[in-house]
């Protein structure tokens, strides 16, 4: 399948500036991995060590990242940081259903006409 990759960070980066930046990126995933883990857990008491493992992973990584932002900070450099992500299609676990053909603006006639142009 195609894959598509984007530009997430892009930049230099004072030492509180990245600190900000990146431990959000990495509080965010550990947050989302915790929920889902506890979800899975409650609703489908399913396998959830993937997920705790991958919390032990970005904490390690959470810690490592401190350290060059304290070492930065107190030798006084910037940080450039730079990070890309990638997506693609693969097949899914489950059986999905026919997608649904693709609607033209213009075929619902509730849709406003401002649409239509």
């Amino acid at each position: 399948m195609d894959q598509n990759t984007f530009k997430l960070i892009d930049g230099t980066f004072t030492p509180a500036d990245a600190k900000e930046v990146l431990l959000s990126l990495i509080s965010s995933k550990i947050q989302f991995n915790q929920m889902a883990a506890f979800s899975l857990q409650e609703r489908q008491n399913a396998d959830v060590t993937h997920h705790y493992q991958r919390v032990a992973e970005l904490r390690t990584v959470k810690d490592a990242v401190l350290d060059i932002i304290n070492l930065a900070a107190a030798e006084g450099y910037e940080l450039n940081i730079t990070g890309d992500f990638s997506i693609s299609l693969v097949p899914g676990k489950n059986e999905v259903a026919e997608p649904a053909p693709a609607r033209q603006l213009g075929q619902n006639p509730s849709e406003p006409e401002h649409y239509l142009a």
